[in-house]
């Protein structure tokens, strides 16, 4: 029997309720999320041996570990099917390394011969077509993706153990803390409301005309005057870049001069253009616009649209929401 490792009970159940007609070829293990992290009461980072981390199992993940080794010396195989991004890709590791398939000498990861085989499937939705896919092409563990994720770690806990109490020490208030997205993300808005203070506001107004022609209603925006475009482009330099805006010319000073002589002035239709305009479907989601339009629509926030996508994902219903591809399989 081959050992099935995925990260929720509900992906276990998915994957049961698909590999049914197969159940005494599989059997299907949760490990509950991440299984190794970081030391926790400490930096965990030797600065000193290349940024080399200090890991310890998760306090709550003792038992499952001690299940998962026990199932993992009953089988054959073990098939490592957690989520295909980066977390996912790391948690497969540890789980890989915890049950002997290899071994640290930071910063490398040697993997080690033993009698028992390991595979990594990826699949982007979990259907039955591409569960069966995916387990016919099994692949080796995607280093790289480990490396970004434990990168990404480290960066995460060197930012908040070394700043957050340099923040403490200047702000006096030791509940704030630094991070690493958070810290620049609170630049970007400190910015962006300096901008927004010292903005200028300038009037300016589009003139529209309503005209009716043989009982036809018909309404024109006016875009030039005295054959000059009404129409003019300026840019702002602002913290995330140059910004282009467009005004017009029109503004309180001369606003009623140009009503006036376009009220009193007379006005034919020189040309009538039909064309055909095709409208294309709004592309499939990615993870951004997915998350902008829950927020749009039903007022979520990012974090419970993800825990929404990852529950209907995990139940097979839709393609892995942690994407910036809008391709779609057929």
């Amino acid at each position: 029997m081959s050992l099935i490792i995925v990260e929720s009970p509900t992906k276990a159940k998915t994957f049961n309720r698909l590999l049914k007609d197969k159940e005494n070829k599989y059997f299907v293990f949760a490990t509950m999320g991440h299984i190794r992290d970081l030391v926790s009461d400490e930096l965990a980072i030797d600065y000193e041996k290349n940024f080399q981390p200090k890991y310890e199992i998760i306090k709550n993940k003792k038992k499952v570990i001690d299940q998962l080794k026990k199932l993992a010396e009953k089988d054959n195989e073990i098939i490592l099917a957690t989520d295909p991004d980066r977390e996912g890709e790391s948690i497969a590791y540890h789980i890989a390394y915890l049950l002997g398939f290899f071994k640290e000498e930071w910063p490398n990861f040697l993997k080690v011969e033993t009698p028992k085989k390991i595979k990594r499937i990826v699949f982007h939705e979990i259907t039955k077509k591409a569960l069966e896919e995916a387990l016919k092409n099994p692949m080796d563990l995607r280093m790289d993706l480990v490396k970004a994720q434990m990168a990404r770690r480290l960066l995460d806990r060197i930012v908040g153990y070394e700043l957050s109490p340099l923040l403490w020490k200047k702000v006096g208030k030791n509940w704030l803390s630094a991070g690493r997205v958070q810290t620049i993300a609170l630049r970007l808005i400190v910015e962006r409301e300096k901008e927004i203070e010292n903005f200028l506001v300038e009037e300016f107004y589009r003139i529209k005309g309503f005209f009716e022609i043989h009982k036809n209603h018909l309404e024109a925006k006016l875009i030039t005057f005295h054959h000059q475009p009404i129409e003019k482009k300026e840019t702002v330099d602002l913290f995330a870049g140059p910004y282009q805006f467009s005004k017009t010319i029109i503004d309180k000073k001369n606003v009623e001069e140009v009503v006036y002589e376009l009220k009193n002035d007379s006005y034919k239709v020189l040309e009538i253009k039909e064309e055909v305009v095709y409208r294309y479907p709004p592309p499939p989601f990615i993870t951004s616009t997915l998350q902008q339009e829950a927020f749009y629509r039903f007022g979520f926030s990012s974090k419970m649209t993800m825990k929404l996508a990852q529950d209907l994902f995990e139940q097979g219903y839709i393609t892995y929401h942690r994407t910036d591809s809008f391709n779609l399989s057929t």
